[in-house]
């Protein structure tokens, strides 16, 4: 991805026209020239049947508690169903979501994220919404 320098009164103006905790640069410019809210490369993300599902929507907020830590992670459900991560960063499933934010770790993201506003379990909202779930198997060495 290609950086630009922006002088401070583009960046302030950028500001003033950005939607708190969920607008970045990116997203601010792409709504004021007019393209599409979609993130570029039409990626798609594992949260899109949960969207489909009308159980999550685009700008849904969704987060991670990590009690040992003291840390909760706040994220962006976006219309591809991907996941936008406060840095800006989006990437397309939950379990990524947790690899990047969490020293780059495995965690199983589905059981990890809720839905912010209720506290339910993306997981369990893949299974309201019936998408089965992928076994995970071992390689026998």
């Amino acid at each position: 991805m290609p950086t630009i320098r922006i002088s401070s009164e583009v960046f302030d103006a950028l500001k003033r026209r950005a939607e708190s905790l969920v607008d970045t640069a990116d997203s601010v410019l792409r709504r004021e020239l007019g393209l599409s809210a979609e993130e570029p490369g039409g990626e798609t993300g594992r949260l899109l049947p949960l969207l489909k599902a009308g159980l999550l929507k685009a700008g849904d907020e969704i987060e991670w508690r990590r009690a040992q830590r003291g840390e909760v992670h706040r994220a962006t459900v976006l219309a591809t169903g991907c996941i936008r991560l406060p840095t800006g960063q989006v990437v397309s499933s939950p379990s990524r979501a947790c690899s990047v934010l969490g020293e780059n770790k495995s965690y199983p993201g589905w059981s990890e994220w809720k839905r912010a506003t209720d506290g339910v379990r993306l997981d369990e909202l893949r299974r309201r919404a019936g998408v089965s779930v992928p076994r995970r198997t071992r390689n026998k060495t």
